[in-house]
């Protein structure tokens, strides 16, 4: 089922769920029936919408994943397992902050970001945010950071009239080089190759 989710993503907590289940979950029914159960459901129900074409079939495929993806959330997003040990009031206004922090890193990825701004933002310090953030996403607080860089470069390589240098630029990259080395190792192709891929068919 391949689906546009960038209205998901405008939803606040939803990018960083995106981001945590990156590269992918597997989900399967002899780990997590209730689970599946639920998840299949709304695909089935999605299915049949795209089938018989009602109306507001598009805006209710779009509901409907939306409860997909917070049923997930709420179960990834378990607060007593990203944060142990901590109060469970604590635990929740962590989840807060840290979806906050991603939230953010979305939204300015292509400026100069530093780590002690986004510690500063979430009112932590630095090593003890570095850590936190980790426990959160599943990534090191860098990571986040070039994964949403080479999101947005790849929205831009698919522009024809936009050079591979003015892409790097644009996405907050300070060295050509610095965003080819980053980019093939995300991508598994250089820029130019997935711009060449990308180009409109005649």
């Amino acid at each position: 089922m391949l689906f546009d989710y960038g209205l998901i993503c405008s939803l606040n907590g939803t990018d960083s769920l995106i981001q945590s289940l990156h590269p992918y979950a597997l989900i399967g029914h002899d780990e997590y029936p209730e689970l599946s159960r639920q998840l299949c459901s709304y695909l089935q129900e999605i299915s049949r919408e795209y089938d018989n074409k009602m109306p507001f079939t598009e805006a209710l495929i779009y509901s409907l994943m939306i409860r997909f993806f917070v049923t997930i959330g709420r179960t990834n997003f378990d607060a007593s397992e990203k944060f142990p040990g901590i109060t469970s009031n604590k635990q929740h206004e962590y989840i807060e902050k840290f979806m906050d922090v991603c939230k953010y890193i979305t939204n300015h990825c292509t400026e100069n970001i530093n780590i002690d701004d986004l510690a500063d933002l979430a009112g932590f310090s630095k090593f003890h945010f570095s850590r936190l953030f980790k426990q959160f996403s599943g990534v090191s607080c860098y990571e986040y950071l070039m994964q949403k860089r080479i999101a947005h470069a790849e929205t831009l390589l698919i522009q024809p009239n936009i050079s591979i240098t003015e892409v790097a630029m644009r996405s907050g990259f300070q060295s050509l080089s610095t965003f080819n080395r980053i980019f093939k190792a995300t991508k598994h192709c250089t820029p130019s190759e997935y711009k060449m891929l990308n180009r409109p068919k005649n």
